[in-house]
Order: C-alpha cells, then sequence, then structure tokens
C-alpha cells in the first residue's frame, strides 16, 4: 500500500512539474526582426499594444488561440501593412476604434453585439458568425465558439509578426484570418508563422513574438 501511494505522489508531482506556465515566444530565422510587445489596455480583447522594433519593418498584429479561427487585430485599415520605423510604436487593435469604414470604404470592426451570443458572454458579433470568432474574417471574440479550443481551455496569445515585405490585406485575408489551426500550441504557432510567411509570397527575411493574453482577468486600465 505504501508503495502505491509513494508511487501515485510521484506521479502527481511529475504531472505538476510538466506543466509550464504561458511564456512568451519567438519564432523566425531574423533576430534582427523580432519585436518586443506588450499589452497597454485591454478588456476581454487586446485594445492596444505597444510594439518596439529593432529595425523597420512591415508588422501585423491577431489574436491566436490553438484550435480556434486566427483574428486580424492591426493593421485596422484594409488598405494594408504599412512599415513601422526603429523604435517604440503605440498601436490600437481593431476593439479600440468604434465601428467604422476605412479607406477603401470596408467596415474594419462589427458593432457591439447587443442581442446574440456574443452579447451574452461579453463579447462582440463575428462578421458572419454567431457572436464569437465568426466565420468570413473572424472579428468577432467572446461568443458562442464551437471550436475545440475553447473546450479544452486553450491560451490565447497576440503574435506580432514582422517581415521586410509588405503584407497585403488580401492575402491576409485569404490565407491566413478566420482558418481554424491546430489545438496544440506547437502546432497552432508553426501553422500561423507558415500562413505568414506564405502570405509574404515566402520572401525575406521574417521574424514573430508571441505573447500571453489572458482574457478572463483582463480588465480595462
Amino acid at each position: 500500500m505504501k508503495i502505491a501511494q509513494t508511487v501515485a505522489v510521484a506521479m502527481t508531482l511529475l504531472g505538476v512539474s510538466c506543466v509550464r506556465p504561458p511564456a512568451i515566444r519567438t519564432f523566425g530565422p531574423d533576430p534582427n526582426l523580432k519585436a518586443g510587445v506588450e499589452i497597454t489596455e485591454k478588456s476581454r480583447v487586446p485594445l492596444r499594444l505597444k510594439i518596439t522594433l529593432p529595425s523597420e519593418a512591415q508588422t501585423a498584429a491577431f489574436l491566436v488561440t490553438p484550435g480556434e479561427p486566427t483574428v486580424l487585430l492591426y493593421p485596422t485599415d484594409s488598405s494594408g501593412s504599412t512599415p513601422l520605423g526603429t523604435g517604440v510604436h503605440d498601436v490600437g487593435t481593431i476593439y479600440s476604434h468604434p465601428a467604422r469604414s476605412d479607406s477603401v470604404g470596408l467596415l474594419r470592426r462589427p458593432e457591439p453585439d447587443t442581442a446574440g451570443a456574443g452579447a451574452r458572454n461579453g463579447g462582440y458579433g463575428g462578421r458572419g458568425g454567431n457572436g464569437g470568432y465568426g466565420g468570413n474574417g473572424g472579428y468577432g471574440y467572446g461568443g458562442a465558439r464551437a471550436n475545440p479550443g475553447a473546450d479544452f481551455g486553450a491560451q490565447p496569445y497576440v503574435l506580432v509578426f514582422t517581415s521586410k515585405q509588405p503584407l497585403s490585406y488580401d492575402m491576409l485575408e485569404d490565407k491566413v484570418v478566420g482558418v481554424t489551426i491546430p489545438i496544440t500550441e506547437d502546432e497552432a504557432f508553426s501553422t500561423v508563422t507558415k500562413l505568414l510567411h506564405e502570405a509574404t509570397g515566402n520572401q525575406g527575411p521574417w521574424a514573430a513574438t508571441a505573447i500571453p493574453f489572458n482574457p478572463s482577468s483582463a480588465l480595462r486600465d
């Protein structure tokens, strides 16, 4: 009996030691492009980011949750990315702006869902979805999600991708945004960064930084 109890305790301690807290993840072949990222304002979604660049780069930010569709946070304008210079940049996500038509006439952020499943869960309605990430672009957050990542309590991340190549909005929409990614973190990040590199035409150096985002305890500063 004592041996069985000892084995059980050892297995429990081993399991606890294997649970890793969420940490900053970095990817890509070029360390000179890896951005420093902080979430400076948040509610149930990231509202503002501080992005620190070691050199000028085309920049895009995403909300990445394993097992769920990827959400484009920045750029907020469908005209596509513009290069950000070396240094610190304070940028607002699509959730930090009121719903409006952007420079090419597209509505880039939904109104809060006051009647559907998104409102009942404190989130925004998804574009073409049912209050959650939604289909066809998936800009909503916090609604009724049928994706497996929500069921498994997957950790959300804000991922900032930097490249020397322009990031076309159409390419991001076609290849990255709304694509449901694998449930495991390593496979999820591998999929997203591969899709982002493809969106640049697989040209030139790139890098990505992912930081944990916890919507369950996020309160607007």
